[in-house]
């Protein structure tokens, strides 16, 4: 089977160096999942975050100008910002830890750690087969979910990015330990999403981080607009695969709280909605979530949200 083409960001680095990386970069991702699974979580998360807070000063850069795009409040209030930036260094530390330990976490434990609402539209959906596609942002500690319900025996496929094959074959072995098929973003998720319509399993996959970036798509978001890569609601629709749009927090110390909100539609009988209405109805939910968690948004640090000038 042809493999498709594989997606690289474009630092500006030789190929080369960029390769050695990414190996490096594989390397540190192997030994902190091995030592996130041998130490305590509160022991890890303080061992985080004395490490990731001088490495973090990109991030924190790309905040600023992310948040003066989306919040005008935040781009003319210092000491609001400073506030902010605080909180997101936390929430990025309780993220690293928590994603890390989903690969070792028990399932005894695994059950405390999610609150899951609105679990009557996923058995609703399941139970007229044809599969569902359950789609969040970027938010709390997103993948407590999937590996949730992996672990309650639903089958699951999630969307990935791609990375240099080591990374990928790593990721693959962990994910299949939990009963989950991982589908890289350049190659096999539409045929992720045939065989999801076809024998009714679940697809989860987070939309607000555009990897394409020759497929400009810009919809709203705030003061400023987001790129979405309309394909997952194309082969949605193509499929007709339920799309449900799940809101991801940490809605409280300990437990990721998570929202399956009913079917996303923003069409009729007569007119069945475009796959950009559904990007726009992911959006739009995106948007209210981050208004009631703000600093709960990974995207803030890993976006490029640009400035619109807006006429008075």
């Amino acid at each position: 089977m042809k493999r498709g083409r594989k997606v690289r960001f474009d630092p500006g680095l030789p190929k080369g160096l960029q390769d050695f990386l990414l190996l490096l970069a594989a390397c540190v991702i192997r030994f902190f999942i091995w030592l996130t699974a041998r130490l305590p979580e509160d022991r890890m998360k303080s061992l985080v975050r004395v490490l990731y807070r001088p490495c973090s000063w990109f991030n924190r850069r790309v905040c600023r100008r992310n948040l003066a795009a989306v919040f005008e409040s935040f781009d003319r209030n210092p000491a609001q910002l400073d506030q902010f930036l605080q909180r997101y260094l936390a929430y990025m530390v309780r993220f690293q830890v928590e994603t890390a330990r989903c690969f070792s976490i028990p399932s005894a434990d695994l059950e405390k750690k999610v609150l899951l609402q609105g679990e009557n539209h996923l058995r609703e959906a399941l139970k007229k087969g044809g599969g569902i596609l359950l789609v969040s942002g970027h938010m709390g500690t997103w993948w407590h979910l999937p590996i949730w319900l992996a672990s309650r025996g639903h089958k699951v496929n999630v969307v990935f990015n791609s990375f240099p094959p080591p990374i990928e074959h790593y990721l693959e072995q962990n994910a299949r330990l939990h009963g989950i098929s991982l589908a890289f973003v350049d190659r096999s998720v539409p045929a992720m999403m045939r065989q999801a319509s076809r024998q009714n399993e679940i697809v989860f996959l987070t939309f607000d981080i555009s990897v394409r970036r020759h497929h400009p798509n810009w919809l709203p978001f705030g003061r400023t607009k987001i790129n979405i890569n309309p394909g997952p609601a194309i082969l949605a629709r193509r499929h007709h695969i339920p799309a449900h749009f799940v809101s991801i927090s940490h809605g409280d110390a300990r437990r990721s709280h998570a929202i399956i909100h009913p079917e996303a539609s923003a069409g009729s009988n007569d007119q069945p909605a475009r796959s950009n209405d559904l990007c726009r109805a992911w959006v739009d939910q995106l948007y209210s979530d981050i208004l009631i968690f703000p600093e709960q948004w990974w995207g803030w640090g890993f976006s490029d949200l640009p400035y619109v000038r807006r006429h008075s």
